[in-house]
Formats: C-alpha cells, structure tokens, sequence
C-alpha cells in the first residue's frame, strides 16, 4: 500500500510538472513575438533622435562634422543612438 500511494504521489508531481513547463514554452511563445529577436535591426526612438539633433547642432562646431551626424540619424540602432548621447553628454 506504502509503494503504491508514493507511485501514485509522483505521477501527480510529474503532470504538475508537466503542466508548468507547458505553461513556459507558451510564455517563451508570447515573449518572443511581443519582442524582436537580439540581432533585430531595432531603429533609435523618435525621442532619441529629437534629442540627438539638438545635441549635435549644440555641441559639433564643425558644419560637415555636423551634417555627417545629421545625415547618419535615421540609420542608428536604438542602443547605438544611446552611446551617441552619452557621447555628447560628457
């Protein structure tokens, strides 16, 4: 009787068990098409790229410097125009 109420108890932890990991896999599921994937091509926000022009036509004095920055706005990743800010804030 002893064997058969802890083989009874396992078979019980092992569906738990089971039903949490499937609960995960679909959570992972959820995750990954909420967010894209690391190597994703995430553009810098609109906020960032407001807030990177009046950094530069504040602090780079020269004009070509300038329009380079400028000109390389909208190709900037979401952390690379962090960095840039960061750069400028110093």
């Amino acid at each position: 009787a002893y064997l058969s109420a802890a083989n009874n108890c396992c078979k019980v932890l092992d569906s738990l068990r089971l039903d949490l990991m499937s609960k995960k896999s679909s959570e992972k599921t959820m995750y990954n098409e909420t967010y894209p994937p690391v190597d994703a091509f995430v553009p810098a926000s609109e906020r960032q790229v407001a807030f990177l022009k009046d950094l530069i036509q504040t602090n780079v004095v020269d004009e070509e410097e300038r329009e380079r920055w400028l000109s390389q706005l909208s190709e900037l990743t979401r952390d690379e125009a962090s960095q840039a800010i960061e750069q400028f804030k110093r």
